[in-house]
């Protein structure tokens, strides 16, 4: 390693100077050029206790060289670039504990591997730390795409990393909320529901399985029939856009509470005359209504409800009801209900029994792989993630039809963009595993979607 020791009880401030402090007072690059040196030393906790020792890992893997990197977990602390077990945050002026690098990594997979060797299971406690190693919001994003993409493998590995950030529960939570943005799968709404209203149900075993239904499950844009619905959903927001501005995309809604009354007699009107676009405008409408707290806005869904309810025999009913009861009305959800009313059979999207049936009686899970680090993928950036934002600033020509894209994936963005894009690329290729500007897009659709980007 280079640099200078330094003596950490005559020293308060190096000014000018880049560097970091090791456990023994050395110096190395990648710091801040003003550091404080009340290094917070001893204070750091391993994940387990079971994670402690010190040892040495090759600085990469089958390096012929033999040169290692020094790891100590009982202080956090590797001699890489990138081994403090605290970092300077600039911005707050305060040491944070720092994201397990690689080494300390390999270092507890060789304890997990021990140990399982003796009949203990750390895989949680290896999943915690290596948590460490991602941003929250891009792990949700990264989950919610391999979801959509149906890829089990990665869509169980980001859940358990997930849930090292928000618990078994969140991650219960957000599938039950997106479970009607991807499918049509009732009994699959159901199960997360009913998981999500008994917390004590909520197992490893049961998320696996979870996960492995939600990837297999049919999505929106595989069935034909759902195009009609799609098109005349963004007619209908083209007409919303017009009246209220490109608001109307934002969760927070535009359309004005006056005329939330008008938008029910929409619903009515376009359900009496067979005219899907009214339906839609007013179902849309009625969504995006502005609402001053979650309660008016709950109350606004629940209005909803009655009335497509009323218009038609929902065999769905008693569950949305019992999820307005207990939990949420989501805005899905009354979308779901809307499609139900206006006839959607209610079988379109579910999952078959024998496949269901494997899932569920399937007696172990999915082992968590040890020693593996995934990035972030490309398309998880989008515009959910503030990486995936700055993408877009710069290379906003991208996401126009027909163009190549090389710095940006927005064909699994949960915009409907990219849900237009994948809507057309299933029905001129039966899979979304195209490049983007090979399928041709709806000009039409294109302008709207683009519209309601947000």
């Amino acid at each position: 390693m280079g640099g200078r020791r330094v003596n950490l009880n005559c020293v308060k401030k190096i000014i000018g100077v880049s560097f970091r402090i090791t456990t023994n007072g050395e110096t190395m690059p990648k710091q801040p050029e003003l550091l404080l040196l009340d290094y917070p030393k001893n204070l750091f906790k391993p994940v387990d206790p079971m994670f402690i020792g010190r040892g040495s890992v090759l600085r990469k893997s089958f390096d012929k060289t033999g040169e290692v990197y020094e790891v100590d977990l009982l202080n956090g602390e590797c001699t890489c670039q990138w081994g403090n077990a605290y970092v300077w945050l600039s911005k707050d002026q305060k040491w944070i504990p720092n994201k397990y690098c690689t080494h300390k990594m390999k270092a507890i997979a060789s304890i997990v591997q021990k140990q399982a060797d003796k009949g203990n299971d750390l895989t949680s406690s290896y999943i915690k730390a290596l948590a460490t190693r991602y941003n929250v919001y891009e792990v949700v994003s990264t989950f919610h795409k391999e979801l959509r993409r149906g890829d089990r493998n990665r869509a169980w590995f980001f859940a358990c990393i997930l849930s090292a950030k928000r618990g078994m529960f969140g991650v219960i939570k957000y599938m039950s909320n997106v479970v009607y943005e991807e499918t049509r799968d009732h009994d699959l709404a159901e199960y997360l529901f009913k998981l999500k209203m008994d917390k004590e149900s909520i197992t490893s075993a049961n998320i696996c399985k979870a996960v492995e239904w939600f990837c297999i499950a049919p999505k929106k844009w595989e069935m034909p029939h759902r195009w009609e619905i799609f098109f005349e959903e963004m007619q209908a927001y083209k007409q919303l856009v017009k009246e209220y501005g490109t608001g109307v995309a934002s969760g927070k809604g535009a359309a004005s509470p006056d005329h939330f009354s008008d938008m029910l007699i929409a619903i009515e009107r376009g359900f009496k005359e067979r005219d899907l676009r009214v339906f839609q405008y007013g179902v849309k409408g009625g969504l995006k209504t502005t609402a001053e707290n979650p309660r008016a806005q709950q109350a606004y869904r629940l209005r909803m409800l009655e009335v497509l309810t009323d218009l038609a025999d929902v065999d769905r009913g008693y569950f949305f009801g019992e999820k307005a009861a207990k939990d949420e009305l989501r805005y899905h959800d009354i979308n779901v209900v809307a499609d139900l009313a206006w006839g959607e059979d209610e079988a379109c999207g579910v999952t078959t029994k024998s496949l269901r049936k494997i899932i569920l009686n399937r007696p172990t899970i999915r082992e968590f792989p040890l020693g593996k680090y995934p990035n972030i993928p490309l398309y998880a950036q989008d515009n959910h993630t503030w990486y995936g934002k700055s993408l877009i600033r710069r290379f906003p020509r991208q996401i126009d039809p027909g163009q190549e894209q090389t710095d940006i994936d927005f064909r699994w963005c949960g915009a409907y963009h990219g849900l237009s894009w994948r809507y057309q690329a299933f029905a001129q290729f039966k899979s979304c595993d195209v490049l983007w500007e090979q399928v041709k897009m709806h000009k039409g659709i294109n302008r709207i979607t683009q519209q309601l980007f947000y």
